[in-house]
């Protein structure tokens, strides 16, 4: 069941849109002060008012393979060779069988 949103009053609405125009205040700090309109309803408001601001932090794609390698080796060119021999993994491979275990 969807719970529908309560009705606010047009004397709301333009102080949320007076809010966020004006003051610059966030959907978030919007909805803290005008609970419980929904942040969805807020949204939908300014949307329908054409002032809705696009995100300030874009959902972007995740990096390629390509573009992560490219970036980790931006950043191991800036190691010293000390750093790189305490990062490197495997570097001395070396084997190691316990006698407890028994023959391979």
């Amino acid at each position: 069941m969807i719970c529908r949103g309560r009705e606010v009053s047009t004397e709301t609405e333009a102080q949320i849109v007076q809010a966020y125009t004006t003051e610059g205040m966030s959907v978030h700090l919007l909805h803290m002060r005008h609970y419980p309109v929904s942040r969805r309803q807020i949204e939908e408001m300014l949307r329908k008012q054409g002032v809705l601001r696009a995100r300030s932090t874009p959902r972007s794609a995740d990096p390629s393979p390509e573009e992560i390698e490219e970036r980790a080796a931006e950043i191991r060119q800036a190691w010293t060779e000390e750093e790189a021999r305490k990062r490197w993994v495997g570097r001395s491979a070396q084997f190691f069988q316990s006698s407890l275990v028994g023959e391979r």
